[in-house]
């Protein structure tokens, strides 16, 4: 919020003089620059009378007063209407009467003096402001003669050079004002080419370069713009008004980069240069701002405390310095002091703006120190204030539902919406909020209606959000190709809109619920790359492609795409755990775990990057660390235990149990696996708990405990290989019995007839020749053995086949 004190800081330009000032504004003093001197006149004392009552004239012009120059220049040209001396009283009338808008006067008075001096040195100069009087009528037809004038005063190579580079930068001026923006830069690149001297003309050049600068930088091209300025920073020959404005925007620029050192340095050197200036007290202003922008807030205090004490900032503008201190403070985390210079402001403040920000800073702080009623207290007196900005009261308003429960957040909302006039931007604003509180809250229905109903009141600048609002709620009702044909409309609509990036990658995301439009989600993710490099959703998209190589299983592919992604300093918190918890999963399914234990073990905040995470990645992560890590694995399944869904419970009592077992406490193991079965969340993973807990009970030699666990799973509709595990761990018990023989190798055979899991079968297959040849079947245990080899060749050379070929060669 510090950037909005931006718009106290005066205009630095303010205070120059009268000639520069309006040689700058385009009602170009020309005229000064050529006096004008009749050499058959000798009366000195006229000569000296008519140059006091121009300068008297032009005094009263300087400072609004025009009717009363307008006299003035009257009763010079009534008195010696034919007179040379007072050829630049007509030009300077017709300028008056322009600035009132009575532009038949100003014609007249222009064309009187064209009349009478025809062949005055100064009727090049009288051209020029016959020209931007012309173009201020803002008729087509006399802006096209102004132009086409400015274009014949430039390439006259007997004008004098002044008025060659005013009329190129006054048509640079125009052209922009026109958009035709390539002219603009082409007339301004022409003038500010030229040498800087120190002669009258250099004005235009420099403010020229000082307009090209403006371009680059609006084209966010600071480079460009930083070596046109260092080229003429230094330049001894500059006026001091053109110094300091060329000053000034090498230290935006520095700003705008982010290079805040700079910037600091550029403005301090300001604030030396100009002490005596107004603006010395905007670049000590500046200067902070760019420290407080370094996070060097203590340094931002301190210097704010000697100004205070020193009382260089006691007069207007002083708000501003204490909210950058009260921010600093709140940075700090001194909460209680940053309040006390907030309500200086609020209480001494006569300036809306400052005591708004104050005001929106004060709540901020309340709600950070979770005292939610406070802030809403506050809150509630400046809603009912009708002199507090109702734009005070949308941000304040804004502020505190993103703190609120969603009920109480709405009711905020349209009690808010009831102290502002209807129909205003701001009713139009926190409905936009409103609506998009209702999605959040589970009502899609009713946000829907109330976006539909922003966009028919035919706001252009809210259209856009409102389409993007009513793609979100119909996306979140699952009307998935209605809310897709909305972001189209609002990509075809508003190409021009901020919000059309996102729009593209909302529709890559939709479509990553169908694996058969993978495809096109990589298109729209790719164009949103191309198209928006430099942009957050551009980082998205790239995350997206990522995600999409991981579920597409092209595991290479997805850490290439997300290690060089985890490195981007730009990512957002959210962004950056998602980035780092795909990552680690890559890797594991790569099966490079130290990898991932390395990544993992320089998370600085390993239970917040488990808590964003899915249960999925969580569990597996968990598993894959157990032997490697057991208190990283104990974290992960920790975590599981602390969610709300009963899958993730039993899951994170299943990785414990494999944790104790590690660590050889059987006991424990067995306790934690109960857990897990009486959970009874979820049908894949309740059997998985009970099939490790009857293999356990096995090892601890409680058979008909585990034959009673193992029953519980042998029809399972959801996985047949549950099933399959449940039937060997039966006829493992049951071969140990020598009447139950017959069942146990029942069972055996209904593995490996109907499962088809090379582990589980294999295993079953071993055991029912094991349990034939105790039952001196010698024939159903060949039978089975040539199976074995048959299905299983790779396994025969193992120690166990290996003991039952001996066996069965007996």
């Amino acid at each position: 919020m510090i950037n909005h004190t931006i718009n106290a800081v005066q205009d630095p330009y303010r205070m120059v003089s009268r000639t520069t000032l309006l040689l700058l504004l385009g009602f170009t003093l020309f005229l000064l620059t050529f006096p004008v001197s009749a050499k058959t006149i000798t009366d000195d004392q006229k000569i000296i009378y008519i140059d006091d009552q121009i300068r008297f004239a032009d005094g009263l012009v300087s400072r609004g007063h025009h009717d009363l120059a307008i006299a003035e220049y009257l009763r010079l040209t009534e008195k010696f209407a034919n007179d040379p001396l007072v050829a630049e009283a007509w030009v300077q009338l017709a300028e008056a009467y322009a600035a009132k808008k009575d532009f038949k006067k100003a014609f007249a008075a222009f064309n009187t003096f064209f009349t009478k001096f025809s062949k005055s040195r100064i009727l090049p100069a009288a051209h020029l402001k016959y020209a931007l009087v012309l173009y201020k009528t803002g008729i087509e037809g006399n802006k096209t003669k102004a132009l086409d004038l400015l274009n014949k005063l430039k390439s006259q190579s007997a004008n004098p050079v002044v008025i060659q580079d005013a009329a190129g930068f006054h048509l640079g001026k125009l052209y922009l004002a026109e958009k035709r923006d390539a002219e603009a830069f082409s007339e301004f690149n022409i003038v500010a080419s030229k040498k800087i001297e120190k002669s009258p003309q250099d004005d235009f050049r420099v403010t020229s370069l000082i307009e090209l600068v403006k371009i680059h930088k609006q084209r966010k091209e600071g480079a460009e713009a930083l070596r046109l300025l260092s080229g003429i920073i230094n330049n001894s020959n500059l006026s001091q008004e053109l110094s300091l404005r060329l000053h000034w925007l090498t230290g935006e620029l520095y700003f705008d980069a982010a290079q805040y050192q700079k910037a600091a340095d550029v403005f301090a050197k300001l604030a030396i240069l100009f002490s005596k200036s107004p603006v010395a007290k905007d670049a000590i202003y500046k200067r902070l701002q760019a420290i407080y922008m370094l996070k060097d807030y203590a340094k931002v205090i301190s210097e704010i405390d000697r100004l205070i004490k020193n009382r260089q900032i006691a007069d207007s503008g002083w708000e501003r310095f204490y909210l950058m201190k009260a921010s600093s403070l709140s940075n700090l985390n001194f909460k209680k002091k940053a309040i006390e210079s907030l309500k200086s402001v609020m209480s001494k403040s006569k300036e809306s703006a400052m005591l708004q920000f104050a005001a929106y800073k004060y709540v901020e702080i309340q709600l950070q120190q979770g005292e939610l009623r406070s802030a809403l207290n506050l809150m509630n007196q400046y809603i009912e204030k009708p002199s507090f900005s109702r734009d005070g009261v949308r941000d304040m308003v804004v502020l505190i539902t993103d703190y609120c429960g969603a009920d109480e957040g709405e009711k905020l909302l349209r009690k808010a919406i009831k102290t502002i006039p209807a129909n205003s931007k701001n009713v139009t604003l926190l409905n936009l909020k409103l609506a998009a509180l209702l999605i959040k809250a589970g009502k899609a229905d009713e946000a829907l209606n109330l976006y539909r109903s922003i966009a028919e009141e035919d706001l252009k600048e809210f259209l856009p959000y409102a389409l993007m609002g009513e793609a979100q709620a119909l996306e979140k009702m699952r009307k998935i190709e209605d809310a897709a044909a909305k972001y189209k409309l609002l990509i075809k609509t508003f190409p021009q809109s901020e919000l059309y990036s996102e729009a593209m990658l909302r529709i890559g995301v939709m479509f990553l619920a169908d694996k058969k439009q993978w495809n096109t989600s990589m298109v729209y993710f790719s164009e949103v790359i191309k198209r928006f490099p430099e942009k957050p959703v551009a980082m998205l998209a790239t995350f997206y492609q990522g995600y999409l190589a991981f579920y597409k299983k092209d595991y290479k592919t997805a850490k290439q795409i997300l290690a060089k992604l985890r490195n981007r300093k730009q990512l957002t918190p959210d962004l950056h755990q998602d980035v780092k918890i795909y990552l680690l999963w890559t890797l594991l399914r790569l099966k490079e775990i130290d990898a991932s234990i390395l990544i993992f073990n320089s998370t600085k905040n390993q239970g917040r990057l488990l808590a964003h995470a899915v249960t999925s990645f969580v569990n597996e992560l968990g598993t894959a660390l157990i032997k490697k890590n057991p208190s990283a694995a104990q974290l992960c399944f920790n975590e599981l235990l602390r969610r709300q869904q009963r899958q993730a419970q039993q899951l994170g009592y299943i990785g414990l149990s494999a944790i104790a077992m590690q660590k050889g406490d059987a006991v424990k193991g067995i306790e934690l696996l109960r857990k897990s079965v009486k959970l009874q969340g979820d049908l894949k993973t309740t059997t998985e708990a009970i099939l490790l807990l009857g293999n356990l009970l096995v090892e601890r030699g409680k058979d008909q405990e585990a034959v009673l666990v193992f029953e519980q799973s042998l029809d399972n509709p959801y996985n047949k290989k549950y099933a399959a595990a449940a039937r060997l761990g039966l006829a493992k018990i049951l071969a140990k019995q020598d009447d139950r023989l017959k069942t146990a190798n029942r069972y055996a055979m209904s593995v490996f007839i109907l499962s088809q899991d090379k582990k589980i079968c294999s295993e079953a297959m071993l055991l029912s020749v094991q349990i034939s040849l105790k039952m001196k079947d010698k024939k159903a245990a060949q039978t089975t053995w040539r199976e074995f080899q048959t299905r299983f060749p790779e396994l025969t050379k193992t120690p166990e086949a290996q003991k039952i070929a001996i066996q069965l060669k007996k």
